[in-house]
């Protein structure tokens, strides 16, 4: 999480007028990560707009054959 954490703030910072706080970052807490319950990011509206901006673009670029498709194109 912590590589993605840093990759995330990166983007923000080339790509959109908003910054991370220098102390985000993405955590179990942050990602709702709990044994039988959906995940779901808690925070600011603008940072998961930032946040699947990221996502989009990694797969554009990159190869994640254990994703199904729907779940790119929703993205």
């Amino acid at each position: 999480m912590h590589d993605a954490s840093v990759k995330i703030k990166e983007r923000a910072r080339q790509h959109s007028d908003k910054r991370f706080p220098k102390t985000w970052k993405l955590t179990k807490a942050r990602l709702s990560l709990k044994t039988g319950k959906p995940v779901h990011l808690t925070g600011k509206a603008w940072q998961a707009g930032v946040i699947l901006e990221y996502l989009a673009f990694l797969f554009e670029s990159t190869d994640v054959p254990q994703l199904p498709d729907d779940v790119k194109s929703t993205v």
